[in-house]
């Protein structure tokens, strides 16, 4: 089986223009849908060089992309194209013969819902879930012309509470949150007293740390804020980093993430078919939207 990752399109740079009815999310979205998706690349640096000692650069790029205008929706597929030596066993020589070197690729297949804000893809042993999401960011802000956007992995907190059970004790937590995409009200639930004054700096970003490291009880991780912030990183608003230590007092930390990201399985067969991508994908986004609405 394969496992369907999904993540948030959010609305950034103009998030306070949008919350003061200058423009609107989906005015946003909608003229990101109409670029020329396969126009833009990436050149990215790898840590591998050739025989002159010179660093080998990999391009990312959609391609494949196949737009359904009536239902705001696209498919296609993320391409990392590389070079590389590689040499394939052929068994009835019982010997090898050379592959091209140049243009291989590697890619993850992708359905990119616009109206719902998500894009749900399926990622592969060499091209991880992470690279996914920052590269679907880089190159959507590329096809756009501006730093318009930003993009978090759906996250499951379910489980990621779950996973901190296993620590006896909270040291540390650090949070990265972004203005809700939804409404000037979901922003001034997340950020409670704080709003005004922080829409007052237009701040589009929030990094802070909380931590009690004298403390023996540690931090409270059930205590009102961070129970906003754990529902606002749910809907796709931000990350959350916690460190604290087991029963056994050994050190541990927990990404909300990496650890504990939203998914779907799929089935091996159909991981390379665009149309199968697209209903695991429909599937999988109305499941998050039945789980937000209980």
């Amino acid at each position: 089986m394969a496992t369907m990752y999904y993540a948030k399109i959010n609305v950034n740079k103009e998030i306070y223009d949008v919350y003061n009815e200058k423009t609107t999310v989906q005015k946003i979205l909608d003229n990101l849908y109409s670029r020329d998706w396969q126009k833009e690349k990436l050149v990215v640096a790898t840590k591998r060089r050739d025989e002159r000692g010179k660093k080998i650069n990999e391009t990312i790029k959609f391609i494949s992309i196949d737009k359904k205008p009536d239902e705001n929706m696209l498919v296609g597929r993320m391409a990392k194209i590389f070079q590389d030596e590689l040499a394939l066993y052929n068994e009835d020589l019982d010997d090898i013969q050379e592959l091209p070197t140049k243009s291989l690729t590697r890619s993850i297949p992708f359905f990119f819902d616009v109206n719902n804000e998500i894009v749900a893809f399926i990622a592969k042993q060499q091209f991880s879930k992470e690279q996914f999401v920052n590269y679907f960011e880089e190159l959507i802000n590329k096809l756009y012309g501006d730093e318009m956007f930003k993009v978090f992995l759906k996250q499951n907190m379910g489980d990621f509470e779950n996973k901190l059970k296993v620590l006896s004790s909270i040291r540390s937590v650090e949070v990265i949150l972004i203005p809700p995409n939804t409404s000037k009200s979901d922003f001034d639930e997340l950020f409670a007293d704080n709003a005004e004054e922080i829409e007052e700096t237009q701040s589009t970003k929030f990094e802070q740390k909380y931590s009690a490291p004298h403390n023996k009880e540690g931090l409270n991780i059930k205590a009102k804020l961070f129970q906003r912030i754990i529902k606002g990183i749910e809907k796709g608003y931000g990350i959350m980093k916690v460190r604290g230590t087991n029963s056994e007092g050994k050190g541990r930390q927990v990404n909300s993430d990496t650890n504990a990201p939203f998914k779907t399985i799929v089935d091996k067969r159909h991981v390379d078919s665009l149309v199968e991508v697209e209903n695991y994908g429909r599937a999988g986004i109305s499941l998050i939207n039945s789980n937000h609405n209980r």
